[in-house]
């Protein structure tokens, strides 16, 4: 699961795949997603390998083009990405029990609260 998730608004752009999720998933998925993008972002990453890989690290330039901008977490720091708190919401308050009974149930749930982020489910940050 990949996801890009706007803390003020509750707005979440997510993507999946099933298997290992490699450095092309990851620049396809930011690319759809800086398409659609109508002022200057910053989206703010966490130290993960795939974000330093050479492939990553070569489309830098063409984000920085579309006005999307990357800010790299300092190592160590999720508390500090908005999008651990939603997937942890997910995992641990808005996934039901019977999600878990299968691999298809488990999928099926996930997706129907990815859908509705911003709606029905919802994250109040304090400033």
């Amino acid at each position: 699961m990949l996801g890009f998730y706007n803390a003020t608004t509750n707005d979440l752009h997510a993507a999946a795949r099933e298997g290992t999720l490699d450095a092309a998933f990851v620049i396809d998925t930011l690319d759809a997603w800086a398409a659609t993008r109508t002022r200057p972002t910053v989206l703010v990453l966490d130290n993960a390998k795939i974000h330093h890989s050479a492939t990553f690290q070569a489309r830098l330039p063409h984000w920085e083009d579309q006005d999307v901008h990357i800010f790299y977490l300092p190592t160590y720091s999720p508390h500090l990405n908005k999008i651990e708190t939603l997937w942890r919401k997910i995992k641990y308050e808005w996934l039901r029990p019977e999600a878990y009974l299968n691999f298809k149930t488990l999928k099926t749930a996930v997706w129907h609260i990815l859908d509705r982020v911003g709606l029905q489910y919802t994250i109040q940050f304090s400033t």
